[in-house]
C-alpha cells in the first residue's frame, strides 16, 4: 500500500468522523432546544403561580384582617380615614399596583399571560384599579407618591385603562 492510498484512507476516515460528528452535534443540538423549551416553559408556569400567589395575599389579607377591610370599604365608599387608616389604605393600594405591575413586565418578558398583551392585563384589571385610584387618599397617593415609585409609561398605561372603564361605564349609565 502506497502512501498515497493511506492518505486517501485517511480522508475517508476524516470524512466519516465529520459525518459522524455533524450527526452528533444536530442531535444534542435538538436535545438542548427541547431542554430549553421545557425550562421556559417551567418559568412561565412559575411566573403565574407567583402572580396568583401574590393576588390571594392581597385578598386573605382584607378577608383575615377586619380592620384592613373595614378601611377598604370605607375608603371605596368615599368615607373618611384617620391619617393611620389612610396610610394602611394606600399600602394596600400600593402593593396591589405594584402587584399589576409585576403582572404586565412579566407579560412584556412573555413570562406568563401570553394570551394577554399588556394593555389586556391593564383593561381585565382596570375596574378595580378605577374603584382604588378614585378614592380620596388613593388618588392623592396616585398623584403624589405613585410617581416617585412607578415609571412615567406604566403610570400613564393605567391611567389610560382607568379612563376607558370610566368612559365604558359612562356610557353603559346613558
Amino acid at each position: 500500500m502506497s502512501l498515497q492510498d493511506l492518505g486517501n484512507i485517511g480522508e475517508f476516515v476524516a470524512a466519516i468522523a465529520t459525518v459522524a460528528t455533524l450527526v452528533y452535534l444536530a442531535i444534542q443540538i435538538r436535545h438542548n432546544a427541547r431542554a430549553l423549551d421545557r425550562s421556559n416553559e417551567f418559568a412561565q408556569a412559575s411566573s403565574i403561580h407567583d402572580i396568583t400567589i401574590l393576588f390571594n395575599e392581597l385578598n386573605w389579607r382584607l378577608a383575615s384582617d377586619g380592620e384592613l377591610a373595614d378601611i377598604h370599604t370605607r375608603a371605596l365608599a368615599g368615607q373618611e380615614l384617620s391619617d393611620a387608616e389612610a396610610t394602611r389604605f394606600v399600602a394596600f393600594v400600593n402593593t396591589y399596583i405594584a402587584t399589576i405591575e409585576n403582572l404586565v413586565g412579566q407579560q412584556s418578558l412573555d413570562l406568563g399571560y401570553s394570551e394577554l398583551d399588556s394593555s389586556s392585563a391593564l383593561d381585565l384589571l382596570a375596574p378595580v384599579m378605577r374603584q382604588l385610584l378614585e378614592t380620596k387618599d388613593g388618588a392623592k397617593w396616585w398623584r403624589e407618591v405613585a410617581p416617585n415609585l412607578y415609571v412615567e409609561e406604566f403610570r400613564t398605561q393605567v391611567d389610560a385603562a382607568v379612563g376607558n372603564v370610566r368612559e365604558t361605564q359612562g356610557e353603559a349609565d346613558r
